[in-house]
């Protein structure tokens, strides 16, 4: 499946192409990534992936936008959420647990990001022969109810390891 309203420009269009290329099946279904990251994206996408004959029963979205347009597509469509589809988010926002159903997301840890590209920053202007590192920090899965957790769980934080 061609998405041809967000192509990267320069930068990035390899690693798209890469991910395309490596998307597993997942069971006997093909798992496909898509790409848009906008409200108008996720609507779009959403709405694409409803038209497959076998269309998926789970989404995940991967920032506030795409969710958004993504549960749009879904309403108009007369798919509920987690009846029908269950629904995840990357990057927990602060109004998520507002929407009916409340949304389940993965929360970054923005702040430690920050501060661990600061630390890591100086330290190579201080001394460039400091090799690149990569850091790996722990994200924590807000349990609501858009993934049909089952009914009456308490919503709760889960933290994972890098």
């Amino acid at each position: 499946m061609t998405y041809d309203w967000w192509k990267p420009k320069g930068r990035g269009q390899k690693e798209v192409d890469s991910a395309l290329a490596r998307a597993a099946p997942v069971g006997s279904r093909p798992c496909r990534r898509l790409f848009g990251w906008i409200t108008k994206g996720g609507r779009r996408a959403t709405s694409e992936l409803l038209q497959l004959a076998d269309p998926p029963t789970a989404l995940f979205t991967g920032n506030s936008g795409m969710t958004i347009g993504a549960l749009s597509a879904l309403q108009a469509a007369g798919v509920k959420v987690p009846d029908n589809m269950a629904l995840v988010a990357f990057d927990d926002f602060p109004w998520a647990e507002l929407f009916s159903p409340a949304l389940t997301t993965i929360a970054r840890p923005s702040a430690a990001i920050g501060a661990r590209a600061v630390q890591l920053l100086v330290r190579r202007m201080n001394d460039p022969a400091v090799p690149a590192q990569t850091m790996r920090l722990p994200v924590e899965i807000m349990h609501r109810e858009s993934c049909g957790c089952t009914p009456g769980r308490d919503r709760h934080r889960e933290r994972t390891s890098p």
